[in-house]
């Protein structure tokens, strides 16, 4: 099978040039991405989540496009792909696929940063959907790794945290979940504490734990665009309904739905797969290595940590998302230590189409760039 492409590999508007650029990890990985550059500006830097890749913000429908928005706003935009991820000519190196979500927050998310800061000469804003948001807020609380007794293990730092949170102008949380603890009357809790759903969970973590051993890798793009090729009728009426648990399917149209699968999905470690799994049943982001049985002891708690984040924060949910935008606010707004910090719950909205929905470009891009003028005095070619 041919690898998977996106259906408009030549999409270039008008009025910008895409540039690749790559960037080199302190552990050896190059990640590569798109920018769409207006020199001297500020630099966003857009981070996708969980089996995605940077075309979810940057498909070729201009009426959905995040990055072509926030670019003739008058950012610096740097489409990222973590490790892994992505498409030709953009698809970043994904090394043995043993990493796990931290490592994209130690080494994947320093390394945009870094570069981005040196080449442009500003602070970067941080852009994250989903996991991209978790990842982002991993860079933020200033973890990294201390070898300990011939393992490794994960050490906070607050001096770290501070220096990373200076780094930055702000962080943008979109549908970032800092946890998964539902509250008691939404149907999530219910479904995610009964004891069969519990069982199965376990059932799934125990397999992935089996799986990585010896297979390192969700092939996701592969079996993704397998199946839409293979059966152009049932496949995306069965992805259809995968889609639906994360997006308000009013906001997409079925073109865009399309273009997202099979351009949007990228393949992720089965780590990550089994740290997901896992935080669905302690309900908070946990240290992978140490869950993984690597080393004896209690796991580091990404959640307990996000007080370790002070760089200006907003998060962005919608009322109908799956990440329940009670629990982004008690669990996210409300602990992190932001002098600067402010809650948008877009109305009608879900998970996905936050970024992709039909009306997003109106009713969602906008909230955030005035935001950032606003609230951070930072418009797309100033900073002070």
């Amino acid at each position: 099978m041919a690898s998977p492409v996106a259906r408009y590999p030549g999409f270039s508007p008008g009025d910008f040039t895409p540039r690749l650029f790559e960037v080199e990890t302190a552990d050896g990985i190059i990640l590569r991405g798109k920018r769409y550059a207006n020199p001297g500006a500020v630099p966003l830097i857009l981070i996708a989540g969980i089996c995605s890749n940077g075309f979810q913000y940057d498909l070729a429908f201009e009426e959905c496009n995040f990055a072509l928005y926030f670019a003739r706003r008058g950012y610096d935009v740097w489409v990222s792909n973590l490790r892994g991820t992505g498409r030709e000519p953009y698809k970043s190196d994904g090394g043995d696929f043993s990493h796990c979500v931290q490592d994209k927050g130690i080494y994947d998310v320093a390394a945009l940063v870094d570069t981005a800061a040196r080449e442009t000469g500003r602070k970067p804003v941080l852009v994250g959907h989903s996991m991209g948001s978790v990842v982002s807020f991993v860079y933020l609380m200033g973890v990294s790794y201390r070898e300990e007794n011939g393992c490794r293990r994960i050490v906070p730092d607050p001096a770290l945290a501070a220096e990373h949170n200076q780094a930055v102008v702000a962080h943008i949380s979109m549908g970032g979940p800092p946890c998964f603890r539902w509250p008691r009357d939404c149907w999530h809790f219910w479904a995610i504490r009964n004891p069969l759903t519990r069982m199965w969970l376990r059932g799934i973590r125990m397999a992935l734990w089996r799986l990585a051993a010896s297979r390192k890798q969700v092939r996701a793009e592969e079996a993704t665009v397998g199946l839409i090729q293979r059966m152009p009728r049932l496949g995306p009426r069965l992805f259809r309904i995968l889609f639906s648990f994360f997006a308000n399917m009013r906001n997409l149209s079925d073109e865009t739905f399309l273009e997202t699968a099979l351009s949007g999905i990228s393949d992720i470690s089965m780590n990550e797969a089994y740290q997901f799994v896992d935080a669905a049943l302690t309900g908070d982001f946990l240290e992978s290595r140490a869950i993984l049985g690597d080393f004896p002891g209690e796991p580091h708690n990404y959640t307990r940590s996000i007080h370790l984040v002070s760089a200006p924060v907003l998060f962005v949910t919608g009322e109908k998302d799956a990440v329940n935008p009670r629990t982004v606010h008690d669990y996210g707004f409300q602990r992190v230590s932001s002098m600067v910090k402010d809650f948008i719950c877009c109305k009608g909205y879900g998970h996905i189409d936050l970024l992709l929905g039909l009306r997003a470009r109106e009713e969602v891009f906008p909230r955030i760039a005035d935001w950032l003028e606003e609230r951070c005095g930072v418009e797309g070619g100033y900073d002070p």
